[in-house]
């Protein structure tokens, strides 16, 4: 039975420096580093900048992030993206060299209802949770929806410094 997903008012990031261990496969540069490909990658990977820019991670994250066919993004607080894992990569199309230091919303298109596109601009200006659905395209520009659960991710300060993109596809759509 897959985890259930997080409720709504949950806690999404600056490119990050290296990380000590092995190249990433879907990282570029040598400021992208990680560790090694595992069944629960994704979450050491946070875990490493969990400690990088003093995060807590709410433990629940642990199952959910090690889901199956789940896509994570990262972003700094200014929306850039800094990483995605291999779910993002296989949903979308996009490999992470052409989606680092873009913003997320480059995946949205003219299906996309503007509303929803205005809810996720005031929940991120706002620092708040974003849950919906999103329709989304492919890079070969092949529509889909996905379920989008955006969490902001504050140091141990209070400052907001990163947010994190939980998606999983619902459908996706004929051309």
């Amino acid at each position: 039975m897959p985890t259930p997903l997080l409720p709504a008012d949950t806690p999404w990031g600056v490119v990050y420096p290296a990380l000590k261990g092995q190249l990433h496969p879907l990282a570029i540069g040598q400021e992208f580093t990680s560790l090694p490909t595992a069944s629960n990658a994704d979450w050491t990977i946070l875990q490493e900048l969990a400690v990088q820019h003093d995060w807590q991670l709410p433990r629940l994250w642990r199952r959910e992030v090690n889901r199956p066919g789940l896509a994570l993004i990262l972003t700094d607080a200014a929306q850039q993206i800094c990483w995605v894992n291999a779910g993002f990569a296989r949903m979308s199309g996009y490999p992470a060299a052409e989606v680092l230091g873009r913003r997320p919303s480059f995946l949205q298109g003219v299906g996309t209802v503007a509303a929803t596109r205005t809810i996720i601009r005031q929940r991120l200006q706002q620092a708040r949770l974003f849950t919906g659905t999103v329709l989304n395209y492919r890079r070969n520009g092949q529509p889909y929806h996905c379920h989008v659960r955006i969490c902001p991710i504050r140091n141990a300060a209070g400052v907001l410094t990163h947010f994190l993109a939980f998606e999983h596809e619902l459908f996706s759509l004929p051309l």
